[in-house]
């Protein structure tokens, strides 16, 4: 089998994007890797276009940026309606399975192939590219130990529509995926990917904070055995920290602490001070044993509720607008097992019931928003989607939930409030009507903010 010139020798494996084959190269006599997408169905349905403009992106995005650490690409192109990337041929393994055959206590190589990844995320990130699928599974480390970031097949371009700007491509400025559509993998997902929300080089440095803590303490920072619940412990930013004896040294902690912060704004400037930050231990000879930074970022991991939008001006909550959905569904559901579906009700009583149970959760966002505002006070107006779940017909879950006005100024608390209540219970709405054994209800609730005694309002803006 061929494409184009190239000689398919053997197949490699197989992915979410394609099949990877060892080819040779006769013109240039030399070694490469070729992926393929097969799209040779004739349908010509949207699918299939999107996937081939997704492989298409993945190719140029990755010849776009020259760099040791990043999978170089040679080639791309169609062949008998099948499109092809030829690449860099890299001999070894994924960095996931390196770490699988490595010695867990030889943390100090362990940094050395992450900061590795993270330089060649770096260069992207210079070349306004943001990968926002970095896991172990998209790192190679070659024979000779040198690590390359690959699969950049998510990336997008961040950069301003400049016409006069070459790096722009085509098919870079092509927008590929809907509006609140959630890209990634969800175990290594920040917060604005949860919430489908805008992403950029800070999403690629949780992703890779989150990767790093996992190789470094065996363990990933966030837990969850569904995704619903690995969403709320990111959210929440609660982080499983390392025991005090671990032999890692306490500033690479405090580094992964700052890039695991659930808003954006909170993390390291970019992917050079994050390198900077793991290398380079700070002075703590007038500042007391080191254990007080862990402690210090301890907390301010904790506080990291904050908010889970990172563009705080994106949506007007004013009372006199159409209220806007701010958050897609979060949560794509499976379809159900009974497709009927008949409408039901929830009482006041049970709302109220609910907010009370959740009680804590909005403590929490008001706690943070009181940081930034201590005059905070007002109200949220949520309006929930219940459909019952499939497994217990005692509850109803969130399908979805929207703001629908709010008069407090500090909308980051708004947000939050928000994303905390995508994992609310509800009871099961009784039906009114029909036949389903499946009911969906639409409620609406206010979440009254206090004023604290002795505190002015805050001032609203003209």
């Amino acid at each position: 089998m061929q494409f184009g010139r190239y000689i398919i020798k053997k197949m490699l494996g197989k992915g979410g994007m394609g099949v990877v084959y060892a080819a040779f190269d006769p013109t240039l006599n030399r070694r490469i890797a070729i992926k393929v997408l097969r799209v040779s169905n004739g349908s010509g349905d949207m699918d299939t276009q999107s996937a081939r403009a997704r492989m298409l992106r993945e190719a140029q995005a990755m010849a776009m940026v020259g760099h040791p650490n990043l999978v170089q690409v040679f080639d791309v192109g169609t062949y008998d309606d099948d499109v092809y990337i030829a690449m860099e041929f890299v001999e070894g393994v994924t960095l996931r399975d390196w770490l699988v055959n490595h010695d867990r206590k030889d943390w100090r190589t362990i940094l050395k192939r992450y900061l590795d990844a993270a330089r060649g995320l770096h260069a992207a990130h210079q070349r306004r590219l943001i990968h926002r699928d970095f896991k172990p599974e998209n790192v190679m480390v070659d024979n000779n130990g040198h690590t390359r970031v690959m699969d950049f097949g998510l990336a997008r371009h961040t950069g301003p529509d400049d016409p006069n700007d070459t790096s722009r491509t085509p098919i870079l400025a092509r927008p590929l995926t809907q509006t609140g559509m959630i890209m990634g993998t969800p175990a290594y997902m920040a917060p604005e990917q949860f919430l489908a929300d805008h992403t950029d080089h800070r999403t690629d440095q949780f992703a890779f904070c989150v990767a790093l803590y996992e190789a470094l303490y065996g363990y990933r920072p966030f837990r969850g055995d569904s995704m619903k619940a690995l969403a709320r412990s990111v959210m929440r930013g609660e982080i499983v920290l390392p025991p005090k004896k671990s032999p890692i040294p306490d500033h690479i902690l405090t580094a992964l602490l700052k890039g695991l912060q659930t808003d954006s704004e909170d993390r390291h400037d970019n992917m050079g001070v994050l390198i900077d930050e793991l290398t380079t231990p700070p002075d703590t000879s007038n500042h007391g044993p080191p254990w007080i930074l862990y402690i210090v970022s301890c907390l301010v991991a904790f506080a990291g509720i904050t908010a889970y939008v990172t563009t705080a001006d994106k949506v007007s909550f004013s009372e006199t607008e159409k209220p806007k959905v701010i958050s897609e569904d979060m949560f794509p559901r499976n379809e159900p097992v009974i497709p009927m579906v008949t409408q039901g009700t929830i009482t006041d009583d049970q709302m109220d019931a609910v907010i009370a149970r959740h009680q804590e959760d909005i403590d929490d966002c008001v706690t943070q928003g009181r940081k930034r505002d201590p005059g905070l006070e007002g109200f949220v107006d949520l309006r929930f989607e219940i459909v019952v779940d499939e497994k217990d017909y005692k509850f109803g879950d969130v399908d979805r939930v929207l703001v629908r006005d709010t008069d407090l100024f500090d909308r980051r608390t708004a947000r939050c409030i928000l994303g905390m209540s995508m994992s609310w219970r509800f009871p099961a709405p009784s039906c009114q009507s029909g036949a389903g054994d499946q009911c969906e209800a639409e409620v609406d609730a206010r979440i009254e903010i206090p004023p604290v005694r002795g505190i002015a309002p805050p001032k609203k803006p003209r």
